[in-house]
């Protein structure tokens, strides 16, 4: 997993004194590869460590999404003062 300002972010947000940041990085690739898993589905995940990667995963994607969308109103809003 690549260190980023998002997973920066969210560590230094959430996590600091529970966890290191390598720790929450090899959680966020574990989560990100059961996500992606097609022989397993989430659902089937019971033990704590998998759902805390599952968790930290989507924390994770909702972020990407978040920022993307922000991204696109402020474009928007620059193109419509230029109108």
């Amino acid at each position: 997993m690549t260190r980023n300002n998002i997973t920066k972010e969210i560590f230094e947000g959430k996590y600091p004194s529970k966890m290191n940041y390598d720790s929450y990085l090899s959680l966020l690739e574990e989560g990100n590869f059961l996500l992606n898993s097609d022989e397993r589905k989430v659902t089937e995940c019971k033990e704590l460590s998998e759902l805390k990667a599952i968790r930290i995963a989507l924390e994770y994607r909702l972020e990407v999404i978040r920022q993307f969308r922000k991204n696109q109103l402020r474009s928007l809003g620059r193109y419509a003062e230029a109108c």
